[in-house]
């Protein structure tokens, strides 16, 4: 058995199973956390998902001799917060655009611009793996908790998760090269929400 600065050490050599230990040692316990400051299922999965993502985004800056324990939480609950703050930024944002929007009136504009949203994700879904692509299908689309989609395909849960990290910074690399901006998907968003 590795003690946490160990696999601190080994997480900095880019080491995947030291990765999926510390996946496994803390993905309950950072999720009871968060689900009970947040109180929904879905956005603690979230959350604590964008964690493990930062955490191996993050992992050449992490000092061994600090508590790990403490890291992640410290990331739970500041993921937590900017969350909110965002959500209620959106909100407004979406509050002002509807303000201006006609109701029941789709415009041949928008519309053109929700399919071309639509098949600019669609682009990147395709570009991913096979494997990545059902797990991100299986996860994001049809709903189904990372536990699930493991025990669907008979797969490790932490093996889900380090797929999802993957797909997820695929399709954000995806629409930032395409030069996707939030304020279009956040109109377009807005515009469904109405209809």
């Amino acid at each position: 058995m590795f003690s946490e600065k160990q696999l601190v050490e080994q997480l900095k050599q880019s080491n995947t199973d030291a990765y999926g230990r510390l996946y496994h040692l803390y993905v309950q316990r950072l999720y009871g956390f968060v689900l009970r400051m947040a109180k929904s299922p879905e956005l603690a999965e979230d959350i604590v998902q964008d964690i493990f993502i930062k955490l191996w985004e993050n992992r050449d800056q992490l000092d061994p001799d600090k508590c790990i324990k403490a890291y992640m939480f410290t990331m739970a609950k500041n993921q937590l917060l900017n969350f909110i703050k965002r959500k209620a930024h959106e909100s407004r944002i979406i509050d002002e655009i509807l303000a201006h929007v006609p109701r029941g009136c789709k415009s041949t504009d928008n519309l053109v611009l929700e399919n071309e949203i639509q098949q600019l994700l669609d682009e990147a879904l395709s570009s991913l793996p096979p494997q990545r692509k059902l797990i991100f299908e299986l996860c994001r689309i049809q709903g189904l908790t990372y536990k699930q989609a493991a025990d669907q395909l008979g797969l490790s849960d932490s093996t889900v998760n380090s797929q999802m990290v993957k797909a997820i910074r695929s399709i954000k690399e995806f629409l930032k090269e395409k030069d996707v901006a939030l304020p279009v998907v956040i109109i377009a968003v807005a515009e469904w929400l109405i209809n």
